[in-house]
């Protein structure tokens, strides 16, 4: 390819096949090639450290290449002189995402080696301004250009946020089932569609990529999530805006437009023509947010998802994994920043006083409607006054007599939402009747775009999942290395909840929606099997066909050289005990060796609980104890099927003595006892 040579920097134009890693050919084998661009150099850390197949460099971000022993040579990059003479460092643009082959001519010798040029995706705090800017920018583009006008500035493959959002609907608001959450399939179209909106995107600006927001970091830092500066006017806008319709007004955002006239356009949209859930029967064309869920603040929760969480399912297997990352790991995002309101303050009372679980009155909803019971107008003009165009449970459907308990038997609302029966008591308690019960249930009220099939509408989607493929693919990291038994059989553990029903309806026999679909309980709805397709083409150049679950979940691997980006680290989360999710999940200490710790600097203890807990505070002094772990030899045991480990608490200031076990401040725990050395270890089967 042709190279353009600016000085020492070098502009390459390129494509090149994935190849090995070459190892350096100089006998002095502990040189390497140190890659920095401006973001290594001011954190100190490596990018993409966990990459086990090269140097990773970032594409379209200058990069400064050295040697590890610093030495000057002459550098060539993909064959091309980079510089005019010999040098320690030279910098290089790399512009096509691929491998490079990186060539050093020194006075001993001669080094070559492999980096491979990636869109890196990185934390939206960690972004420089000038970063975070050209991504906000290149997002807004994307929202609100539309899909025809973005085709005629950048290409036929460019898709607009409606494209995406629409694509979103067809699996997500599809009557029969939910395409793409709630089962196996939930990560995998996720992951996909954030591809397809990275590609989009940087067709916009070719230096951005699809940044992820890691909302684990407003736990650690004791920040109200509602005060997170991802709310920033000029970021995504308030996390909810206090005018009564609940309309994102100011900001980059302010008064971002729905599709309106969609039938044209999608199949799916409300009955305003609005692109939107089709149960959503909200007319305001705006995008909207709002902090509580059907009375209840922010649904019961009062943080977001924390490195805790994510660290707690490390060893789970993939099928048990599939449910937390559909649910409690990134779900709770979607409910607090959605919202659900418009039944009422008499409903709203009630909601609030289930203390958490007021979302699943929407789930039970979705059940209701997708088993033909809750009814949406076929179509609302733009002067239907709202109370006239809402979902309710037809009189000829539900019979007559029907109370909150036959409804719930007959169509196994019992069997999904313990919540829910708990609402019709706090209802009844309240006064209301069984009517006032049905009517909440049936209709469908006003929730956020987060809280719906629509989500792709707030532009705050996008850096949402990202937290969860950088979870699995450490996990699938650590399997390699083979330091974590890891079982990736495709599959997902169920339970009987408002989103996981185990019921497809098939509607296919109905004509203009009338009639009942057939519904068959525990039936998988086609885009969770194995085998089912990923509905996107175009992510790499030579890609032919759709591919499957499994095909997909295999190109995604962080052991695929040629996967066009990849994340910045997978094991930084600053949320996490030193800035580590592995240190959180206690899978990884320093090796340090048992036999520096005597009866002057070291104590050793134990809790009444199970040693999850990593941390505990020293309320007197700078620090933090920590945990840590280290093989015990068998004849130290005190019976053969004892811990196989030595639990140490360390005191990390760097010389103070480990205080007495007294004057700990255990975060869930007691000490019940105390060690004076190696030949005092208190062994613990826990």
């Amino acid at each position: 390819g042709a190279v353009l040579v600016l000085s020492s920097v070098a502009l390459l134009h390129a494509s090149h096949p994935v190849v090995s890693v070459v190892e350096p050919s100089s006998a002095l084998a502990e040189r390497f090639l140190i890659c920095r661009t401006e973001y290594e150099e001011a954190t100190g850390r490596t990018l993409a450290p966990e990459l086990t197949y090269g140097p990773i460099v970032q594409v379209h971000k200058l990069t400064k290449l050295s040697l590890s022993t610093g030495e000057a040579g002459r550098w060539r990059v993909d064959g091309a002189l980079v510089g005019d003479k010999h040098a320690k460092e030279v910098e290089v643009l790399f512009t096509t995402v691929g491998a490079s082959k990186v060539e050093v001519e020194h006075a001993q010798g001669k080094e070559t080696f492999t980096v491979y040029a990636k869109i890196i995706r990185r934390e939206l705090r960690d972004l420089t301004d000038t970063d975070r800017e050209a991504y906000f920018e290149a997002v807004h583009e994307l929202v609100t250009i539309g899909q025809e006008e973005g085709v005629r500035l950048y290409g036929s493959t460019f898709q607009s946020g409606d494209e995406l959002l629409r694509i979103h609907l067809f699996g997500a608001a599809d009557r029969s089932c939910d395409h793409w959450h709630d089962d196996a399939g939930m990560l995998n179209h996720h992951v996909a569609v954030t591809w397809k909106f990275e590609q989009s995107l940087r067709l916009i600006n070719a230096a951005t990529a699809s940044h992820y927001w890691d909302y684990t970091r407003e736990v650690a830092q004791g920040i109200e999530w509602y005060d997170s500066e991802l709310f920033r006017d000029d970021w995504f806008g308030p996390a909810s805006p206090s005018n009564k319709d609940h309309i994102i007004d100011t900001g980059r955002w302010a008064y971002t437009r729905i599709l309106g006239d969609a039938r044209e356009y999608s199949s799916i949209t409300n009955p305003y023509g609005l692109l939107r859930s089709p149960w959503n029967t909200n007319p305001t064309p705006y995008l909207m947010r709002f902090n509580t869920t059907f009375g209840s603040v922010a649904d019961g929760w009062t943080a977001f998802p924390s490195c805790s969480d994510f660290a707690s399912v490390i060893g789970d297997d993939l099928a048990d994994l599939m449910p937390q990352y559909n649910g409690f790991l990134h779900g709770p995002v979607h409910i607090m920043l959605g919202g659900h309101w418009g039944m009422g303050a008499e409903l709203e009372a009630v909601g609030a006083s289930l203390d958490g679980g007021a979302s699943e009155l929407l789930l039970v909803s979705k059940f209701l409607w997708r088993q033909g019971v809750a009814r949406v107008p076929e179509l609302c003009s733009s002067d239907t006054p709202a109370e006239e165009c809402s979902v309710t449970c037809p009189a000829d459907i539900l019979g007559e007599d029907t109370t909150v308990e036959t409804l719930f038997e007959k169509y196994g609302v019992d069997k999904v939402s313990s919540h829910v029966a708990t609402f019709n008591k706090l209802a009844k308690n309240a006064g209301l009747s069984d009517a006032d019960v049905i009517r909440a249930l049936c209709d469908f009220w006003y929730p956020g775009e987060m809280f719906t099939s629509a989500a792709p509408q707030d532009p705050i989607f996008w850096p949402v999942h990202g937290m969860m493929e950088r979870h699995l693919q450490l996990l699938r990291l650590l399997k390699y290395r083979g330091e974590l038994d890891f079982d990736e059989t495709w599959g997902y553990s169920h339970s009987f909840a408002p989103s996981d029903t185990h019921v497809v309806c098939d509607w296919s026999q109905t004509e203009d929606n009338a009639g009942m679909p057939t519904c068959i309980l525990g039936e998988t709805c086609e885009g969770h099997r194995a085998r089912d397709l990923i509905p996107f083409l175009g992510l790499f150049e030579d890609q032919e066909s759709e591919y499957t679950n499994l095909e997909f979940y295999s190109v995604i691997s962080p052991l695929n050289k040629e996967m066009p980006y990849t994340y910045d680290s997978l094991d930084y989360w600053p949320g996490c005990v030193g800035s580590s999710l592995l240190a959180q999940a206690q899978l990884t200490s320093p090796q340090l060796d048992p036999s520096q710790f005597d009866s002057e600097n070291s104590k050793v203890g134990k809790t009444r609980t199970s040693l999850t807990g990593p941390l505990c505070q020293d309320q007197d002094r700078t620090g933090v104890f920590q945990f840590q772990v280290f093989p015990a030899p068998a004849h130290s045991r005190p019976h053969a099927h004892a811990a196989p480990f030595f639990f140490f608490l360390v005191w990390y200031d760097g010389a103070t003595p480990v205080p007495e076990p007294e004057a700990w401040d255990w975060d869930g725990g007691d000490a019940v006892g105390r060690g004076r050395g190696a030949d005092d270890v208190l062994m613990s089967d826990e």
